[in-house]
C-alpha cells in the first residue's frame, strides 16, 4: 500500500501519519504540531519530561556552539553550580577559577575561590568572596559608600569628606576649636586628618587633633606649633572609618 502498517494483534492496519513527518535522505523532520517525549501533551515544539542526555555540545540561538553550553542571548537559571553541584541557597556557586564577562546577581552569591570579572559587578544582595577576586571593572555597593570588612569581621564603612576652615591670628602655642559633622555611623568612628587644599598661611605649622568623637561628628583643635602668629584659610580633607 506504500504506507506504514502495524499489526493490532488480529490484522494489519495502516498507520496514518498524515503529511507531518517528512523524509529527506537520511534525515527525518516533523512539520506540524508538538513532539512530546515522556508526555502525551507537549506544549512546545519539543517537550521532554525526565532526564535528557546530550553527548555533544548544545547551542541555543547559535549555529556553531563553541562550548558544551553556548547561549546566544539571555539565559535564566535558578541555581547554577560552576565546578560544583548547584546549591539551592545560592543562585550561583562556583569553585575553581571563574571568568565572567558580566554578572548580575540579585541575591546572595557564594564564590569560593578566584573570580575574574572583566565588566561591572552589581551585588544587590550580599557578596561573599572567600578566595581572591580580581575585578577589572567597578564594584558599586550601598550606592557607592564603600562597604569593607575589618579584621574583626565587623562591617565597616569609609567616608571621605572636606570642610573649609579659617583661623585668624593664632598666637604661638595658641589654638582654635572647630567641629566636623559627618553621616551617621553605627558606633564611634576613627577620624583621620588629610591634606589642605587651596590653603593660605602656614598650615604646615598647625597640629590638628580630632576629639570628643560621636557617631555623627567630632570636635577639632587647631594648635599653632610654629614660632610666629599664624592666620590660615583653606579646605581640609578628612577620612572617617567606623562601624556601618
Amino acid at each position: 500500500s506504500n504506507q506504514f502498517n502495524y499489526h493490532d494483534g488480529t490484522s494489519w492496519q495502516q498507520a496514518f501519519f498524515g503529511n507531518q513527518w517528512n523524509i529527506n535522505g537520511s534525515s527525518i523532520s516533523y512539520s506540524g504540531g508538538n513532539v512530546g517525549i515522556g508526555t502525551t501533551s507537549p506544549d512546545y515544539p519539543l517537550t521532554v519530561i525526565g532526564d535528557t542526555r546530550i553527548s555533544g555540545r548544545l547551542a541555543i540561538n547559535d549555529p556553531i556552539p563553541s562550548y558544551n553550553l553556548d547561549v546566544n542571548g539571555n539565559a535564566s537559571i535558578d541555581n547554577l553550580g560552576v565546578g560544583i553541584a548547584p546549591d539551592p541557597a545560592y543562585p550561583l556557586k562556583a569553585t575553581g577559577i571563574t571568568n565572567l564577562s558580566g554578572l548580575l546577581v540579585t541575591s546572595t552569591a557564594n564564590l569560593n575561590s578566584t573570580v575574574n570579572i572583566a565588566g561591572t559587578l552589581n551585588a544587590n544582595g550580599n557578596l561573599a568572596v572567600n578566595g581572591s577576586a580580581a575585578i577589572d571593572g567597578t564594584i558599586t555597593v550601598e550606592n557607592g559608600k564603600g562597604i569593607v570588612r575589618s579584621n574583626t569581621a565587623t562591617q565597616q564603612k569609609i567616608v571621605r569628606m572636606s570642610a573649609g576652615f579659617s583661623l585668624t591670628s593664632v598666637g604661638v602655642g595658641g589654638f582654635a576649636d572647630g567641629t566636623l559633622n559627618y553621616e551617621n555611623f553605627g558606633g564611634v568612628p576613627t577620624v583621620t586628618v588629610g591634606q589642605v587644599e587651596n590653603g593660605t598661611g602656614d598650615w604646615n605649622k598647625v597640629l590638628v587633633v580630632p576629639f570628643n568623637a560621636t557617631a555623627t561628628g567630632c570636635s577639632l583643635r587647631f594648635t599653632n606649633v610654629g614660632s610666629d602668629t599664624n592666620t590660615m584659610t583653606g579646605t581640609w580633607h578628612f577620612t572617617i572609618i567606623g562601624t556601618k
